[in-house]
């Protein structure tokens, strides 16, 4: 796709969003919504709540140490992977009308992401031509959102997404300020998809079960491949209690060359006290060979989250996990170029939120890796001299 379709085609996405509020009404914001100082520079309280439009985002930067590694990189930690040095992560702007649960509405939403975590989300066909090569700097571009939703009116709330957006797959997600830990888990750097383009339709069963399932194109994709890469993508959601939640979700389907790859995770949320929350996921991915000779792959996690809220400023967690690359097939640093080789993965992270303000949150962080693999060759760590790797990290992030 070249530049100047890719520009209008994201300016009609954007003028769409902006379409949809004289289409239906029911969206306008709550009167008693926090708006942000971008928000209030962008438009005023009036038009908001005319409208229903909200506009926000936020920037967020840190520093990671890496005491076994005095340069390079950060083995096969992605985002947050540069050794000993600053970076700044994720300038992130959302602008989003949300449909009214109730009655016919139609809403919609566009992110857009500058910074050096753009890199480990570009869609290919999409994004990825939006800055110069993508290796030549550190700092990308990268548009993760932009679909508008439906809300039918239907039964109990049928709902219809269709554009660009992110993965039901996992726990984790992109945006920095929804996420607890600066690094992120081998889980979803490796085993699950960031984005999809296609369509999704949701509906509440009853009001503890919603079910969600739809048509993409793939991971992380827009162009088509020669067969394409038409993918099922789904989840169930489970809500049996006021303090637990359970996620099942699911991607199957072609992933370039007429190859059926699967991955499915589960995540279960309990709340154990009113100040502690126990997390745990597993995921599982396999990929049939592209050809007769071609062996068939496999990968597998499990990975826990135990996350305390200490005192109203400041939530303290830590996070276990084991990450299985059977088949070395998955693990490959973006930049590092690390990985690539049949091994077990373990991480163990303690970090803390801390919230001065209802807009800054500090996210100190220690994290420990180790690879088990059979060769000593194959190390990741300390640019392959090294299985086990320390970082101390420092994020900032700053909401607007």
């Amino acid at each position: 796709m070249s530049n100047s379709l890719k520009n209008t085609l994201t300016n009609k996405i954007l003028v769409s969003l902006g379409v949809c509020t004289g289409l239906f009404s029911g969206a306008a914001l709550a009167e008693d919504e926090e708006r942000g100082f971008l928000a209030e520079a962008l438009m005023s309280d009036e038009t908001a709540k005319e409208t229903g439009i909200d506009v926000r985002g936020f920037i967020s930067g840190g520093f990671t140490g890496n005491l076994t590694n005095s340069a390079g990189f950060n083995g096969g930690t992605t985002f947050n992977d540069r050794a000993n040095k600053g970076q700044m992560d994720q300038l992130y702007f959302i602008a989003e009308r949300k449909a009214s649960s109730d009655s016919l509405s139609l809403g919609g939403r566009v992110d857009a992401l500058y910074g050096a975590d753009a890199a480990f989300t570009q869609s290919i066909g999409f994004d990825d031509d939006l800055t110069a090569d993508r290796t030549s700097d550190i700092y990308k571009m990268a548009i993760p959102q932009a679909y508008l939703e439906l809300q039918t009116g239907l039964g109990d709330g049928l709902s219809i997404k269709a554009g660009h957006f992110y993965t039901l797959i996992g726990y984790e997600t992109v945006p920095a300020a929804d996420n607890f830990f600066y690094s992120h888990a081998y889980s979803m750097q490796y085993a699950e998809p960031f984005t999809h383009w296609g369509a999704l339709a949701s509906y509440p069963i009853s009001d503890k079960v919603t079910v969600t399932a739809g048509a993409v194109n793939g991971w992380d994709n827009l162009s088509d491949s020669s067969d394409g890469n038409l993918a099922f993508l789904g989840s169930v959601g489970i809500t049996p209690y006021e303090d637990t939640s359970f996620t099942f979700s699911l991607i199957t389907g072609n992933e370039g060359i007429g190859t059926n790859q699967t991955t499915y995770s589960m995540v279960l949320v309990q709340g154990l006290t009113d100040s502690l929350n126990l997390v745990l996921q597993h995921d599982l991915g396999y990929r049939e060979g592209a050809t007769a000779g071609e062996n068939n792959l496999s990968w597998y996690s499990a990975n826990s989250y135990l996350i305390y809220n200490l005192t109203e400023m400041i939530d303290v967690g830590a996070r276990l996990e084991w990450f299985k690359d059977s088949d070395g097939y998955r693990v490959v640093g973006l930049r590092s170029g690390a990985g690539g080789v049949p091994a077990d993965y373990y991480a163990a992270s303690l970090g803390a939120n801390i919230k001065p303000t209802s807009y800054v949150i500090l996210r100190p962080e220690v994290r420990f890796d180790y690879q088990d693999v059979d060769s000593s060759e194959a190390n990741i760590f300390d640019n392959g001299k090294d299985d086990t790797q320390l970082l101390v990290a420092m994020n900032g992030i700053l909401k607007f």
